[in-house]
């Protein structure tokens, strides 16, 4: 339930910081600085709650929406394990979260920003098991689906939710961008 923009400005924190702790020393007349250091600090206070004042109005909401989430995206997985699935392929935003909630059961294998390529050892496997959601919402999904369907072989009756279990060689699936 934390602001999901928080991280874009996290990596300039600092420098503000350094700019406000410094604006007092800046001043032959100490209090001046002092001064612009407290103003600067409350505009930023004022900019942070207004900025975020819906956001924390209905934290208890968001708090349990992310429960919820969680615990489907969990359920999901477990799913997938028990149908014989050995990893999840797909659009990233799609697939990080059903990886993350599997508890490292299934391999994330994504077809765009590839923070986790297949190993040798992978590569060489004769087939990977991987579930793949045939509706997706983005196009970096509808790619993935096109890439099973042309590069492998689906598995009949394996199915949990929208997503389907293929067979695949597991150079279909390497991160070719």
């Amino acid at each position: 339930f934390i602001d999901p923009v928080w991280i874009y400005s996290s990596g300039l924190g600092i420098l503000l910081w350094l700019t406000v702790g410094a604006l007092p020393t800046m001043f032959r007349v100490r209090w001046i600085g002092a001064t612009l250091a407290a103003i600067a600090i409350a505009v930023m206070a004022v900019s942070t709650f207004a900025h975020n004042a819906r956001f924390y109005s209905d934290i208890p909401a968001r708090f349990h929406a992310k429960v919820d989430a969680m615990t489907s995206q969990q359920a999901l997985a477990d799913g997938l394990v028990a149908a014989g699935a050995d990893a999840v392929f797909g659009s990233y935003y799609d697939v990080i979260p059903v990886g993350y909630a599997s508890g490292m059961r299934l391999r994330t294998l994504t077809n765009h920003y590839n923070r986790f390529p297949l190993t040798a050892q992978e590569l060489a496997q004769r087939s990977i098991t991987v579930a793949v959601d045939t509706t997706p919402t983005d196009p970096w999904g509808e790619e993935a689906v096109a890439t099973v369907q042309q590069a492998c072989t689906a598995l009949p009756a394996a199915r949990v939710g929208s997503y389907h279990l293929f067979a695949c060689p597991p150079k279909a699936l390497a991160f070719n961008r």
